[in-house]
């Protein structure tokens, strides 16, 4: 079994308050089944809504946000 999930973000261009939401449960729920969750490729403007998350800010404090998913790969290695 994987212990890894990565997000690959590239194409979510918009996220609205239900989208936090729902992106954060999910995260939270990978969590407590012992997943690692790594976030990848997060336009600008998705940033901007993320980064009113604790859990977004949890994960860039730690380092488990990346430009691309291949960054994200390579973290893996």
């Amino acid at each position: 079994k994987y212990n890894t999930i990565i997000l690959a973000l590239r194409y979510l261009f918009y996220v609205d308050i239900d989208g936090l939401d729902a992106l954060g449960d999910m995260v939270k729920q990978f969590e407590s089944h012992g997943k690692q969750v790594l976030l990848a490729g997060v336009h600008d403007s998705v940033k901007v809504m993320l980064e009113k998350t604790k859990w977004y800010k949890e994960k860039m404090d730690a380092g488990y946000v990346f430009p691309t998913y291949r960054d994200a790969l390579a973290a893996l290695d």
